[in-house]
């Protein structure tokens, strides 16, 4: 059990380097706002469709909705991915998503678990022994 949470701790900490390491942040950048300047207004609709999905299915069809609640993520994905590679090409297509996933969500999900742990919501257990300085 020890090694496993050592290897969560080793994985998590590469993570945050990578993140942190500006190289890596800013490695997509140059391609990034030409695609972004080239993209029109209707490449919203996806995420207004997922966000009203997330806003009003739970209330109205609560049951179909945590029973399908990933194959409405996915199909609102996909209306929004398979327009864009169509686009913009496939290879860039796929760059823009794994720089958004390992740019913005993997930040976010760092920046979450940091406000958990300073709220005292994630308990971090560990051999080491505080002392006063």
């Amino acid at each position: 059990m020890k090694k496993l949470k050592s290897a969560v701790w080793g994985v998590a900490l590469v993570l945050c380097a990578m993140l942190a390491n500006s190289s890596v942040a800013f490695a997509a950048e140059s391609g990034a706002e030409n695609v972004g300047k080239t993209l029109s207004l209707t490449y919203c609709i996806p995420f207004v469709g997922m966000l009203l999905c997330i806003a009003i299915c739970p209330l109205i069809v609560g049951e179909w909705w945590e029973k399908w609640k990933p194959a409405v993520v996915i199909f609102w994905s996909l209306v929004f991915i398979v327009p864009f590679a169509t686009f913009i090409g496939a290879g860039t297509a796929w760059e823009q998503v794994l720089e958004s996933i390992i740019g913005d969500y993997l930040g976010f999900i760092v920046l979450l678990f940091g406000l958990f742990c300073v709220a005292g919501n994630i308990v971090l257990e560990g051999d080491l022994v505080a002392h006063r300085s």
